[in-house]
């Protein structure tokens, strides 16, 4: 186990290979199916205010349990998917 300064804690967007990331920013996110984690913490809450303020609605098409199971139904439906620095960086292979 190795203790980990919370500050580096940050989300990063895996996108399905059929869409290339570019610089659009909150417009695309809003087209874009997630895959998310289910529950109203932190970071839903971040982009529920991020919605309000861009005046997007984010298409949800699955709220999971875990990462693991969010990546994995991402990756089978072709949708896009936010996970943890932290989590991407040990599982990069994906």
């Amino acid at each position: 186990m190795k203790v980990i300064d919370i500050a580096d804690y940050g989300m990063k967007l895996v996108l399905p290979v059929t869409l290339s990331p570019n610089k659009r920013g909150w417009d695309r996110l809003g087209k874009v199916r997630l895959a998310l984690l289910e529950g109203n913490g932190g970071f839903r809450r971040f982009l529920a205010e991020c919605e309000r303020a861009k005046s997007i609605a984010l298409d949800v098409g699955a709220e999971c349990s875990s990462y693991a199971q969010a990546v994995d139904i991402a990756d089978a439906a072709g949708w896009a998917v936010f996970v943890p620095e932290l989590w991407w960086r040990r599982r990069k292979d994906w």
